[in-house]
């Protein structure tokens, strides 16, 4: 199947229930923050990019589910191997799903685990491509 699926009745259904609750410029700023979340992550990830412990410390800190345990993520994980595993998550030359198992199997031993860290990076890095997958 090409592209992405959606339910267009539910879909329209909470595009009304968020204009009933947010104002154009609510909705704007929202926007503006999520542009700037993506970009951000997009620059401190781009392929070359060295990934110390201070840039990873920063990933960790704009994604909701690891901003407060980033440093005891930092410290099971070890900088060498996340960034190694973010940068495999990130690589698109193998399957998105086989990426995604991969670094959930190698986060879900960490505080926060890996699931909302991986769908964020990958989605953020690539919004065009990649849904945020919420846990399922």
């Amino acid at each position: 199947m090409a592209g992405a699926v959606v339910d267009t009745p539910s879909a329209q259904d909470c595009q009304r229930e968020i204009a009933g609750r947010a104002s154009a410029d609510e909705l704007a700023a929202i926007a503006a923050s999520l542009d700037h979340k993506s970009q951000s992550l997009r620059e401190l990830l781009a392929p070359g990019q060295h990934l110390d412990r201070p840039a990873l410390r920063e990933a960790l800190r704009w994604v909701f589910a690891t901003r407060r345990q980033a440093d005891a993520i930092l410290d099971a994980a070890g900088p060498e191997r996340l960034a190694a595993a973010i940068t495999a998550l990130l690589d698109p030359r193998q399957p998105v799903a086989v990426r995604f198992d991969e670094f959930d199997a190698f986060a879900a031993g960490l505080p926060a685990g890996g699931f909302d860290l991986a769908g964020e990076l990958l989605h953020f890095t690539d919004p065009g491509r990649y849904w945020l997958w919420p846990r399922g």
